[in-house]
C-alpha cells in the first residue's frame, strides 16, 4: 500500500498533502507535474488512498480497512481511472474501461511505468494513445452519479496531455465538480495540457529522484549494492529507466570511468582505440547506450556550470564531482558546447533506432577533430 509519509525529496509536499486531507480542504482540481520515472503518480494513488480511508491516520491512509482493502488493489468504486488508449479500428472511440484490467496490472506491477512502457502492454505498435472524446462524455456521466461508498468520489486522469481539444468538455465539470469529487491529473508535458484546463487546477510540481533515493528504492527490491549504484547513476532520477537497466542487462561499467575514457581517446584522437571504445559501447544494449549518453549530458552539464559560475559546487558524488572540476579545466567552453550538441543528437538518433555503432564512433571522431581544432586555435 502507498503512503504520503514514503516519498523520499517530496517529505514537504507530502506533509502538505496530509494536512490538506486531515483539515479537509483537498481541492477539487489537482494537477501533479513530475519528470518520467519519478514519484507523481505513487504520490497521486497514495493522496487518493488517504482520500477514501474511512479510518484516517496521521500518515494518512489507515491500509486496513475495507476501503484501503479495494483501495490498494484499484477496484474501489469511487475511484476512477482515466488514461490514453488507442483505436483498435479506425471508426472506434474506445475509452479507458476497455483497457482497465491491463492498466491495473500494469500499475500494480510498476506504478513508475512510462506511456510506452502502457502502449506496449496493450500491443499499440506504432498507434499513439489519446483520450477521446468519448471518455470526456462518460467522465462527466460517472462523476454526475452519487458516490457507491465513500463520502468522496475521485478521477484519476494520467497524462492529461493527451487529451487535445476535446478536453474543452471538461472545463466546466473541473471548475465546478459534483460535491466531494475530486479531479486529479498526473502530467510530465504540462506545456501541452489546454491553458483554460492548467488555470482550473491547482499544479503540485513534484521534485525528481536523488540518485541515493533511486539507489536506496533499488535496494529494496535486493538489487546487488554495486549494480543498483551504477543503474541509479545512469537513469538520472528515473526508477523507471533504472529498472530497465538491470532487466535489459548487468550493468558491468562505471559510467564515469568510461566517460573519462572516452574523453581521453577523443582529445588524443586514438582512432583504432575509438573504434574499439565504439564497439564495446554499442554491445551495451539500446537502453543502457541511452542512459550512459543521458548520464554524459550530467557530467557535461556539471563542467559548464563549473567553467561559469564561481565556487560552483558540482552536485555529484565525490569521485565523479572530483573528475568534473578536472575536466573543466582541460577543456575550452566551446569543447562543452559542441560535446552537450552532439551527445544529445546522438540520443536523439539511437531512439530513432539508427545503428549504435555507426552513430558512437561518427559522434567521436567529430568530437576529437573539435578538440583538435580547439588546440590549433588555442596555439596561434
Amino acid at each position: 500500500m502507498l503512503q504520503l509519509s514514503q516519498f523520499p525529496d517530496n517529505e514537504r509536499l507530502t506533509d502538505r498533502l496530509r494536512d490538506e486531507i486531515r483539515e479537509d480542504r483537498m481541492p477539487h482540481g489537482k494537477l501533479f507535474h513530475g519528470r518520467p520515472g519519478d514519484g507523481k503518480l505513487a504520490i497521486a494513488l497514495a493522496y487518493a488512498h488517504a482520500i477514501l480511508c474511512t479510518n484516517r491516520t496521521e500518515d494518512g491512509a489507515c491500509g486496513t480497512c475495507p476501503a484501503c482493502s479495494k483501495t490498494s488493489k484499484l477496484i474501489h468504486p469511487d475511484l476512477h481511472f482515466s488514461f490514453p488508449v488507442i483505436t483498435k479500428k479506425s471508426s472506434d472511440q474506445p475509452v479507458s474501461e476497455d483497457y482497465l484490467a491491463e492498466w491495473r496490472e500494469a500499475v500494480l506491477g510498476n506504478v513508475h511505468l512510462s506511456l510506452n512502457d502502457w502502449l506496449m502492454t496493450i500491443n499499440a505498435e506504432n498507434k499513439q494513445g489519446n483520450i477521446t472524446a468519448r471518455e470526456c462524455r462518460q467522465i462527466i456521466q460517472k462523476l454526475s452519479l452519487k458516490p457507491y461508498e465513500s463520502q468522496h468520489r475521485i478521477l484519476l486522469m494520467w497524462l492529461p496531455e493527451h487529451l487535445g481539444a476535446v478536453g474543452n468538455s471538461l472545463l466546466k465539470l473541473i471548475e465546478e465538480p459534483p460535491d466531494n469529487t475530486h479531479i486529479i491529473m498526473v502530467t510530465e508535458q504540462p506545456e501541452r495540457i489546454l491553458a483554460t484546463i492548467l488555470s482550473r487546477v491547482q499544479i503540485t510540481v513534484i521534485r525528481p529522484y536523488t540518485d541515493d533515493s533511486v539507489k536506496q528504492i533499488l535496494l529494496n527490491q535486493g538489487i546487488e549494492p554495486s549494480a543498483a549504484q551504477s543503474a541509479a547513476y545512469l537513469s538520472g532520477g528515473d526508477v523507471n529507466a533504472a529498472m530497465k537497466l538491470l532487466n535489459e542487462a548487468e550493468l558491468t561499467f562505471n559510467p564515469m570511468s568510461h566517460f573519462r575514457d572516452w574523453m581521453r581517446l577523443c582529445v588524443q584522437y586514438k582512432v583504432p582505440e575509438l573504434m574499439q571504445w565504439t564497439d564495446s559501447t554499442a554491445s551495451l544494449g539500446r537502453e543502457n547506450i541511452k542512459a550512459f549518453l543521458t548520464y554524459c549530458l550530467r557530467l557535461i552539464r556539471e563542467t559548464m556550470a563549473v567553467k561559469l559560475v564561481e565556487n560552483y559546487e558540482v552536485r555529484l558524488e565525490t569521485e565523479t564531482a572530483e573528475f568534473v572540476r578536472n575536466f573543466s579545466r582541460a577543456v575550452q567552453i566551446s569543447n562543452i558546447e559542441t560535446l552537450y550538441f552532439l551527445v544529445n543528437k546522438t540520443i536523439g538518433e539511437i531512439e530513432r533506432n539508427a545503428n549504435a555503432k555507426m552513430v558512437l564512433l561518427d559522434q567521436s571522431l567529430q568530437l576529437g577533430r573539435a578538440f583538435a581544432e580547439s588546440r590549433r586555435a588555442k596555439t596561434n
